[in-house]
């Protein structure tokens, strides 16, 4: 074989394998940061839901005092809109709506310290609602929590 054939398939081949590896590893990079992102959104949507338990049921802000996190869809956004398929972006967007339309209740509430009313109130609801119905759909992960196992939880450490 000429050496300069056997050169030119070894660039060739070189060159293949370069590509195949770069991509291998932008794609699971990319799968990485989207897996991150939706664990990062998840929490804050689980934060959010948490935190104004106590409005939607008694119409008082509760003891949580700063501002509702939207920063894993800040830093996050760009990633989501391009891998999430347009429904479940609409109800990750919404639900970011939502969360800052809960932040501007919070902030009304505390800065006049008054309860919420009737319509901050059923907003709140159907806010939550919505996120809850977008975290059945983007939380992939919520088997992980074993809830067969809370009993003997809450048993460690009370054995006397």
């Amino acid at each position: 074989m000429d050496p300069a054939l056997a050169g030119l398939i070894g660039v060739i081949v070189g060159a293949a394998v370069t590509g195949g590896t770069s991509f291998y590893l932008a794609r699971r990079n990319e799968r990485s940061e989207l897996r991150a992102a939706m664990r990062l959104i998840c929490t804050d949507l689980y934060k959010v839901s948490a935190v104004t338990l106590e409005v939607r049921t008694t119409g008082e802000w509760g003891p949580e005092r700063g501002p509702l996190p939207t920063r894993a869809f800040d830093v996050y956004d760009a990633a989501l809109a391009r891998a999430l398929p347009p429904k479940l972006w609409k109800r990750v967007e919404g639900s970011v709506l939502g969360v800052l339309r809960l932040d501007a209740i919070r902030a009304s509430l505390l800065e006049e310290d008054r309860d919420a009313t009737a319509k901050e109130k059923a907003d709140a609801v159907r806010i939550c609602g919505f996120i809850e119905m977008t975290l059945a759909q983007l939380d992939g992960e919520a088997w992980a929590i074993d809830r067969s196992d809370r009993a003997e939880q809450a048993s460690v450490g009370s054995e006397t």
